[in-house]
């Protein structure tokens, strides 16, 4: 028999590719007497031949220059090809039968073998990362083990594109930063707490040397005979019980930053309802607090006006011994905005009540601090007294106020701009005017 693959030139001047084949014909005497052959044009499938060729090369030059470990498997997992570098990482002769699996840690090996075994069952992209046994240095060193899957031929497939890309000086600088950063931030955490603990110390003394005030005033009004004399110690002593119990919160709380207002004032009105010798069957206190925590900075003249505002009512709204109620509101709005409000249904505020005229020492004081905290008050005659103040969390040593209408009347005319430092006072008189005061 005769086979030959060779190149042709075809009529129209190109040249082709045929295979011949010939088998000869015997005679009676077993000579060959004649040949019978057939031509078949190869041309179409040499060429694919030789661009299968020029891929292959193509890749395996790829994969030689890669600064990686470049290997095929095919649908069983079996590799194929390695290139120069696996071989000369994995210490095995050039050719020979091995695969990625059998330089892996062994207490990563179960692990990496059942992961396999699932991607070759799925089909999807596998990635890993485990460590190599590295045969040059004698030590296991951490690789990113990445395979996708791409389609082969008819017979054989689908087959599989893998990568090893060492990632041990990445992997080992990470844990040691990693290892740095928890460290550092130990160090912070133990440098805040020590800092926390500072803080809460200074607090915790501030409030016991605010007692020892509270306590010389108590000592004082328990020795005043005159109400005259009596009645002022009672305001001093309220004040500073104020600002002591502000400390104890924070002392109480886990953070220094922030106190939870709504127990500051619980305990405030019952200090100042027994300050007061108020018989709760004859005055009630109702308190309508949301939960809110607030700074120290917004807390302590928040907590002074509002024990202003509280020992007014209880010294001037139920004189003539009638029964009541005093409310305490609290209340987030409008984003950072709080509103506090103090209101009783006692004998109401004086038909010629004006703010900023004849106040007393307390009114000054509220006056004063609600231009400390950038706030607005308003102060109406609802069924009795009712003050209500707002003001922006952080905003009292950083921006100004807007101005806010009564929500029973129309706003008055537009005030001239405030300038810095400066707070919004509205009042109102019991026959629903409402003026206006600026503190400066």
């Amino acid at each position: 028999m005769f086979e030959l693959e060779h190149r042709v030139r075809r009529v129209d001047g190109g040249v082709g590719w045929t295979f011949s084949r010939a088998v000869p014909m015997l005679d009676a005497e077993g000579e060959i007497s004649e040949w019978f052959g057939a031509a078949s044009d190869i041309t179409a499938q040499k060429r694919a031949e030789e661009a299968l060729r020029e891929s292959e090369y193509a890749f395996r030059s790829m994969a030689e220059a890669t600064p990686q470990m470049v290997w095929t498997a095919g649908p069983d997992g079996q590799a194929i090809y390695h290139n120069k570098r696996w071989y000369d990482f994995a210490g095995y002769a050039e050719e020979s039968e091995s695969d990625w699996l059998s330089i892996v840690h062994p207490d990563e090996k179960d692990r990496a073998r059942s992961l396999w075994s699932e991607a070759l069952h799925s089909r999807r992209v596998f990635e890993l990362q485990c460590r190599f046994w590295d045969q040059r240095n004698e030590t296991y060193r951490w690789h990113l083990v990445r395979a996708v899957p791409f389609d082969g031929d008819a017979q054989t497939g689908p087959h599989w594109l893998g990568t090893c890309t060492d990632i041990d000086d990445f992997k080992r600088l990470s844990e040691e930063l990693e290892a740095r950063v928890n460290e550092r931030t130990e160090a912070l955490r133990q440098s805040l707490m020590e800092k926390t603990m500072l803080l809460k110390e200074i607090h915790h003394r501030v409030k016991n040397n605010l007692q020892v005030v509270c306590s010389l005033l108590s000592m004082q009004m328990r020795n005043a005979r005159d109400k005259s004399v009596k009645a002022p110690l009672i305001a001093a002593h309220s004040r500073a019980l104020a600002m002591s119990l502000v400390h104890e919160q924070v002392y109480r709380s886990e953070s220094v930053a922030d106190l939870n207002f709504g127990e500051y004032i619980e305990m405030l009105a019952g200090q100042l309802f027994g300050a007061y010798c108020v018989d709760p069957k004859r005055i009630r206190l109702e308190l309508n607090i949301e939960p809110i925590s607030l700074t120290i900075e917004d807390a302590v003249p928040c907590g002074l006006i509002l024990n202003e505002l509280l020992s007014n009512a209880l010294k001037h709204a139920f004189t003539d011994g009638r029964q009541g109620v005093v409310r305490v509101a609290v209340r987030r709005i409008e984003g950072d905005s709080v509103e506090c409000s103090v209101g009783d249904d006692g004998v109401g505020l004086g038909a010629d009540f004006e703010w900023g005229r004849g106040q007393s020492l307390g009114m000054q004081i509220v006056g004063s601090l609600v231009r400390q905290l950038r706030a607005e008050l308003v102060a109406s005659h609802e069924g009795g007294a009712m003050f209500r103040f707002r003001w922006k969390c952080g905003a009292g040593t950083a921006q100004g106020t807007a101005a806010w209408p009564d929500e029973r009347q129309p706003r008055a005319d537009p005030s001239p701009a405030l300038g810095r430092g400066s707070a919004k006072l509205l009042s109102m008189t019991r026959e629903g005017r409402q003026g206006t005061a600026e503190a400066n």
